[in-house]
């Protein structure tokens, strides 16, 4: 069948889904949210504007205010909204890099790295079904150490490398010297080698977040990652089993 013709199938079918939807919104909400579902999972793999964005971009999905843009043209008003500072973080951690001030820089660069970790989990909790206070507990229990190690496993995730692992857990070590510094007294020797892994810290932490960024586009920015997880989360907000009428 010609393509254009499947389109103005689907386009016949959308159209009377909408129409339905202003007389009898239960009957046809389902359908609607299918729809919505269908674009999010095939618009954000592709979307160079959506990688731009931090993981809860996804989670800012509402199936509800998607369905009244579908039915009439404008979106509901959100309540509640998510603050990012990974941007802002990123370009004073190079501004510190650039003038040589390297713990500084250090300090902001393991704190855009946290950020994305907590970041990652607010999104991997929706594939478990998780409401809002188990994923914050969830973030708050786990320490640095332990997202390295556990969080690929629990969530069916593959395992970043051993050696970015150990490279992020050095710059977390070099960042909290400089936090909580305990005023010890050192040698010459031993406090030059304090500042010179700082500047070496600081230039792998760069390649370190282009790594992680580059993660979440080949293991998170997937179909088979998508579906399950619009799934849930249009479960979460409507009761809308996506997968039964995926199958039909």
């Amino acid at each position: 069948m010609p393509k254009f013709t499947t389109q103005l199938n689907a386009d016949k079918i959308l159209s009377k889904w909408i129409e339905g939807y202003k007389t009898n919104p239960d009957k046809y909400k389902k359908h609607l949210a299918f729809v919505a579902y269908q674009a999010w999972c095939n618009m954000v793999p592709k979307s160079e504007e959506c990688k731009k964005y931090p993981l809860t971009f996804l989670c800012d999905f509402d199936v509800n205010s998607t369905i009244e843009w579908l039915v009439n043209g404008k979106r509901e008003s959100k309540n509640k909204h998510r603050f990012n500072f990974l941007g802002t973080i990123l370009t004073e951690a190079k501004k510190y890099y650039d003038t040589k001030e390297y713990f500084l820089s250090l300090v902001l660069y393991a704190t855009y790295i946290e950020h994305w970790f907590n970041d990652l989990i607010n999104c991997l909790a929706i594939t478990k079904n998780l409401d809002d206070g188990t994923t914050e507990k969830l973030i708050k229990m786990f320490t640095n150490d332990s997202r390295l190690d556990l969080l690929w496993s629990l969530f069916d995730l593959p395992e970043i490398d051993e050696k970015v692992k150990k490279d992020i857990k050095m710059i977390f070590d070099t960042r909290n010297y400089f936090i909580h510094y305990k005023w010890k007294p050192k040698n010459y020797e031993e406090g030059i080698a304090q500042i010179e892994k700082s500047m070496v810290y600081t230039e792998k932490a760069q390649e370190i977040i282009e790594y992680l960024n580059e993660y979440v586009k080949e293991n998170i920015y997937n179909k088979e990652f998508l579906e399950k997880f619009f799934a849930n989360l249009i479960y979460k907000q409507s009761g809308i089993t996506i997968e039964e009428e995926y199958k039909k």
